[in-house]
């Protein structure tokens, strides 16, 4: 063998289907954590999109907190103080305390993170439109199918 990633394929051959399964997860989390839409990595897009969603949306607006975010990503609060700073320092959002409890804060969408959201969003659509094209249709809802299959058994294993 001549370097780590050889080592690690002989290996995932010894170990056929429960290593590539393994192996499939951590190159699709790899892709995942790379890509970026208009320099936004995809846990800072979402969290536009949800602050974007609440502000245009119709129904009454909620105030989110950073704590609302590390329930929806599962993520610990220095890693979301991490993501809300990277926002905020970006101006993609802004901070505000509350009037009733000065020890909340609420975090807004702001004109800027509008437009950074926006250019993401047509970025990934466009990027997913190619990768559509590439699999196939089907394909793509089956393969939707099987990750949400699979994670509710990870989940329950």
């Amino acid at each position: 063998m001549e370097n780590v990633k050889e080592l690690f394929e002989y290996i995932s051959e010894r170990h056929c289907n429960d290593q590539a399964v393994i192996n499939a997860l951590i190159s699709l989390k790899q892709v995942n954590i790379k890509k970026k839409f208009a320099g936004l990595t995809i846990r800072e897009f979402v969290t536009l999109e949800l602050l974007y969603t609440n502000k245009n949306s119709n129904q009454d607006k909620i105030n989110i907190m950073p704590s609302d975010i590390a329930n929806i990503f599962h993520l610990s609060m220095p890693q979301i103080s991490r993501l809300i700073n990277s926002l905020e320092e970006n101006n993609y959002i802004t901070r505000v305390t509350g009037n009733k409890d000065r020890r909340n804060i609420y975090i807004y969408i702001t004109d800027k993170g509008i437009d950074a959201r926006n250019t993401a969003d047509a970025e990934s659509k466009q990027y997913m439109n190619t990768v559509k094209e590439k699999m196939g249709e089907e394909d793509m809802e089956q393969l939707v199918v099987l990750i949400r299959k699979l994670t509710g058994i990870m989940k329950g294993a």
